[in-house]
């Protein structure tokens, strides 16, 4: 039992660790050389830390954009009281949380190995938030006087079988944004993903697509994705820095205290700038990641999993548009 929990928490909790881990098997089973399996399974690793070195940089810029508009539009902060918060329910239901995510991710591979659903979900930190989050669900509904394996067998089965199907509910998508049928998308995100494609079925136009925007010569550098990032975020970010600016608001005074002997309107394109940093190392990651996922993953579904596909994070379909991904955020 004490294995189960150590592969759980320091495999399935390192998502780079565990994907790594996948991309070595996969390998070895293809009967690569040494050089290549060493090549390969560093260089999947490494991209999947890129994503999230990334990931971490945009977070950081964002610390300034969401409280500066909420400021711009008086919003304020909400507090939330009578939750035991996530560290004392982790103390207590952790070790129930921790084996089902692991029994969980067994059955998802048993699954996909008998049933026609040929996904296998890889996004770690979300098998271990979503195995949280419903654990958190069952205890409030039935109470904490539940039994730790009545708790493990539930989230067991419930979790085995969200992770196989839910790739599959998303995969007609997926394969008509990467044009194959590859990769397969693994995030809680599905059911937006699915609203969104549902109604620009009904009011989006093929013509005015992102990434086929017709520009003047002279503009043409906008459809260099970078470049419109840093342009789309540097508006907002200044626009909302000189509105800020305006206000005499503790909360205006603040956020200006964040540029420290900076100019707060130089700080605030400086941000926006490190937001397009941000993408860029993450579409440099997931580029890396996949190069090297993909081919390694056939080892595994020609010997384990037939047919299997990998049940990725969001950001792996950033690279098909790029300009879409900004307008979003933005």
């Amino acid at each position: 039992m004490d294995v189960i929990f150590w592969i759980a928490t320091n495999v399935f909790g390192t998502p780079a660790i565990l994907l790594g881990f996948i991309v070595l098997i996969g390998l070895l089973l293809q009967k690569k050389n040494v050089s290549q399996v060493i090549s390969g399974t560093f260089k999947a690793t490494i991209g999947f830390l890129i994503i999230g070195a990334g990931a971490q940089i945009i977070t950081n810029a964002l610390n300034l954009f969401e409280p500066m508009w909420k400021e711009v539009f008086g919003i304020a902060e909400k507090e939330f009281t009578g939750f035991i918060g996530q560290e004392t329910f982790n103390n207590r239901f952790g070790s129930a949380v921790t084996l089902a995510m692991a029994l969980g991710f067994l059955l998802n591979v048993l699954l996909a190995r008998f049933t026609r659903f040929k996904f296998i979900y890889l996004t770690g930190h979300m098998m271990f938030w979503t195995t949280t989050i419903f654990a958190g669900i069952i205890v409030q509904s039935a109470g904490t006087g539940m039994s730790f394996w009545k708790l493990v067998l539930f989230l067991t089965l419930f979790m085995g079988l969200y992770w196989t199907l839910q790739p599959a509910l998303t995969q007609p998508l997926m394969r008509r944004i990467t044009g194959n049928d590859q990769i397969a998308l693994g995030h809680t995100s599905a059911s937006v993903a699915l609203l969104g494609a549902g109604l620009g079925k009904l009011f989006g136009n093929r013509e005015n697509d992102t990434e086929k925007i017709k520009l003047p010569s002279g503009l043409e550098f906008l459809r260099d994705s970078n470049v419109i990032t840093a342009l789309s975020m540097g508006v907002l970010f200044f626009v909302g820095a000189l509105m800020v600016s305006t206000k005499g608001t503790p909360g205006a005074q603040k956020l200006m205290e964040k540029a420290g002997e900076q100019n707060f309107l130089i700080y605030s394109v400086v941000q926006s700038l490190t937001f397009a940093g941000g993408i860029a190392i993450v579409l440099m990651g997931v580029r890396m990641f996949i190069g090297e996922l993909v081919p390694a993953f056939k080892g595994i579904a020609t010997k384990i999993v037939p047919g299997a596909k990998p049940a990725l994070d969001v950001p792996v379909v950033f690279p098909y548009a790029p300009n879409a991904v900004t307008l979003g955020v933005g």
